[in-house]
């Protein structure tokens, strides 16, 4: 049952069922029409250039490919974290915090509560366990399954299809006439990289994508990606994109039962994710190859500590009523303005200035802007859509040698080249400082998580991720331990978290 919190004096009332219709009438639509189902689905670790609605090489998401041609696609969308617990709270409330910390505090106010205070049925399924009760997610859900860990608080599974399954039941189960909204968090892209039936893709075998890997090696570890580690890490990435396949299978169901379970009503739909991940293209500073479980520790595989393009770069696509079909849109956006655009395109009434855009209103998207995003071990700045500036955090500088970076991804999309020394360095570290100190001050930000600290463990995180990172070094996502040239066990063991 969804838990509600005592009526806030300050906080204006929600909009009711009744209320909400006439708002969607008054936006436009016809007089038999009524507001339109919600779904938001966010698939954990998934990288945008990993799909080939996003121009990758393997297909990888043919059912997504065909649903987004009907939808708008967002090029270039960005998590504001590069891992889950604080990117998810921020795209739950669409307001930003520059703390670690994944809580969402008891004076925000989530997209379930506020669809829930509107009249919307709320239900969620959620296959990544961190985003429990105790943390404030299921907060304005009426009904929210959690996908339970085992005696040893490790992951024991829920793949894509049962995540869709259950969804589809809650809808189902439904009475009334009220519109729903149903949450949806699939884990399958996330390390360890275990699809169901094994890899549907051969490894890359080409000279000059394993030049690649080599160059982004320091020149004295070079010789160690042997040929067997460069095997290992293609077939890692092959299992990371059949996961990817498997998602895109579970919401080929998703869209066909939308229709079935709901007849005669129109569904907004919202994909996303949380965060990418690295997939060993880029180096370790020298001292942080401190991982001797992960595979190949001297290049990045993980997420949650860097944010780099790989990391944070994420796929958004909406699809449904008042949505163009086949636009593409250019523009850097953020996870965090769909909190916005759910409020604008249901006629929510405003609750207090969100952090975020409409994502449908391209005129207001052109306008200039800044996107930033925060980890334990540094920062990051998009300026013009164009230059990014990271700031490592202190601790990292003086423990690693960290240094700042600044690169022009119109040139260097790949984030190869720092051209640090060309950049406006006292201005540009002055605006990443007024959206740090502006982030600190919202509600619930600074607060240590309440996430069990032997589940961060179990899920592959530092105890003191919470903290902030002043102390640690971020989360630790270890590699995938599958063997080089073997086939993954089957799922239920434990996986990385967040």
């Amino acid at each position: 049952m969804r838990t509600r919190r005592r009526p806030d004096p300050g906080r204006p009332l929600g909009l009711g069922p009744l209320a909400l219709a006439l708002a969607w009438l008054g936006a436009g639509c016809g007089a038999a029409e009524r507001p339109p189902d919600v779904v938001l689905a966010v698939v954990d670790t998934l990288r945008a250039d990993h799909l080939s609605c996003y121009g990758y090489r393997r297909e990888t998401s043919p059912a997504l490919d065909r649903w987004a041609a009907g939808g708008t696609l967002y090029e270039r969308a960005y998590a504001p974290a590069s891992w889950t617990l604080p990117s998810m709270a921020m795209l739950m409330t669409g307001r930003l915090r520059s703390d670690n910390s994944g809580d969402i505090g008891p004076l925000e106010i989530t997209l379930a509560e506020r669809l829930a205070d509107a009249g919307f049925a709320t239900q969620a399924v959620v296959s990544n366990p961190l985003l429990d009760a105790k943390q404030g997610y299921s907060r304005g859900f009426d009904g929210y399954q959690l996908v339970p860990t085992g005696p040893q608080r490790r992951l024991n599974g829920w793949r894509a299809d049962e995540v869709v399954e259950r969804g589809l039941t809650a809808l189902g189960g439904l009475r009334g006439d009220r519109p729903a909204f149903l949450f949806l968090m699939f884990f399958d892209p996330h390390d360890p990289y275990e699809p169901q039936g094994g890899t549907r893709f051969a490894p890359f075998d080409e000279p000059a994508r394993r030049r690649a890997f080599e160059a982004a090696l320091p020149p004295a570890e070079r010789a160690l990606l042997g040929d067997a580690e460069y095997r290992g890490i293609e077939l890692r990435i092959a299992l990371y994109d059949s996961e990817i396949r498997a998602v895109d299978d579970a919401l080929e169901r998703l869209f066909a039962g939308l229709a079935q379970r709901r007849p005669g009503r129109d569904t907004l739909i919202a994909l996303t994710s949380d965060h990418g991940e690295g997939l060993w293209q880029r180096a370790r500073l020298a001292g942080e190859q401190d991982e001797p479980e992960a595979f190949f520790p001297a290049l990045y595989s993980e997420h949650g500590v860097m944010l780099y393009e790989e990391q944070i770069h994420v796929p958004l696509i909406l699809g449904g009523p008042r949505v163009p079909a086949g636009r593409r849109v250019a523009t850097p956006v953020s996870i965090l303005d769909l909190a916005a655009t759910f409020e604008v395109a249901l006629g929510l009434e405003p609750l207090g200035p969100l952090d975020g855009r409409d994502l449908l209103d391209f005129e207001a998207l052109a306008a200039p802007r800044e996107l930033v995003a925060f980890t334990s071990r540094g920062s990051s700045l998009l300026v013009e859509g164009r230059y990014k500036l990271h700031e490592p955090r202190a601790y990292r500088s003086e423990r690693f040698g960290a240094r700042p970076e600044f690169y022009d991804l119109d040139r260097d999309p790949l984030e190869l080249e720092d051209r640090f020394p060309e950049a406006d360095r006292g201005a540009l570290r002055a605006r990443l400082e007024t959206w740090r100190a502006a982030g600190a001050r919202r509600p619930g930000a600074g607060r240590r998580g309440s996430v069990a600290p032997e589940l961060l463990e179990a899920l592959g995180y530092l105890p003191d991720l919470l903290d902030g990172g002043a102390a640690g070094d971020g989360p630790r996502v270890p590699g995938s331990g599958v063997a080089p040239g073997t086939e993954p066990a089957a799922r239920g063991g434990a996986g990385g978290g967040g």
